[in-house]
């Protein structure tokens, strides 16, 4: 095999001896490897092919599938940090899986080159800041699976997320009020802000609020998307989505529809265009 030749490998590691054999294999000499899929590995194996993966130069892209019992994450992404030019992460974990992540304090200057983070695992307020801590480059932030907010949630410093310009959020349970104090620690010059919510809190749809909460925090905002799921009253929809026909809205050229699907109503928040 020309490892020096090989961009890309797909990984998925049902059998225990081939991953042992793998993860002894790939190391230095795979020079020109861009992109890696670890898909189904388990936990010590995972944990011997990331520490080995510091010695490629040109590892760019790495993504995790993990559908094996891993409890911490910690070891995980402390190697992940480590590698010296990963631009994007994809980390999934399966939902049926318990975990946790409770990594240390970063070095004052940390080093990760990751750019383009997405986080698919249980993860509440405290952690994500703790894991965007280590990620001074980061500009993309997608957290797919439904982040837990916590009420002591720390401040994030601009020093931590000075580059990220576009952020995406699930949701489920959490009032407006709760969000906005989430939004209010997130101290960064964001240009896209997507949020995918289920909440039966209907300020979710009061425009007024929403006005206030961009232009306070986010007020270079050029792009942004609400999905909204709740059981509303049909006789509602009309008067809620005429408070988006505000000058806010219409300059930004930011529409609302509303969708109803049996007892279920969603609203959706996107650009015009």
């Amino acid at each position: 095999m020309n490892q020096h030749q090989i961009l890309s490998i797909d990984l998925s590691m049902l059998n225990r001896d081939m991953g042992v054999i793998t993860a002894s294999v790939i190391n230095s000499s795979f020079t020109h490897l861009e992109s890696l899929t670890l898909d189904t590995m388990d936990p010590d194996i995972l944990l011997i092919l990331l520490f080995h993966l510091a010695s490629l130069p040109r590892l760019f892209s790495l993504i995790i599938n993990q559908q094996k019992e891993l409890q911490e994450l910690n070891d995980c992404y402390l190697f992940i940090f480590n590698l010296p030019k990963l631009k994007y992460l994809k980390f999934s974990v399966a939902a049926y899986l318990k975990v946790t992540v409770s990594l240390p304090m970063p070095p004052s200057q940390p080093s990760s080159t990751i750019e383009y983070l997405v986080i698919d695992h249980p993860c509440n307020s405290q952690d994500l800041s703790n894991i965007i801590s280590y990620t001074p480059h980061l500009y993309r932030l997608s957290v797919i699976h439904t982040l837990d907010i916590k009420e002591n949630f720390p401040i994030i410093t601009p020093m931590t997320i000075l580059n990220l310009t576009d952020l995406s959020i699930h949701l489920s349970s959490v009032s407006f009020d709760q969000l906005e104090r989430l939004i209010s620690r997130i101290d960064a010059k964001l240009k896209i802000l997507r949020l995918d919510i289920m909440s039966d809190d209907r300020v979710y749809v009061n425009a007024h609020r929403w006005e206030q909460l961009i232009l306070h925090y986010f007020s270079g905002l050029e792009t942004f998307y609400l999905k909204y799921f709740d059981f509303l009253y049909n006789d509602l929809q009309s008067r809620i989505v005429n408070q988006f026909f505000s000058s806010f809205w219409l300059e930004r050229q930011w529409i609302l529809e509303a969708e109803t699907e049996s007892e279920l109503t969603i609203y959706s928040i996107r650009p015009y265009k």
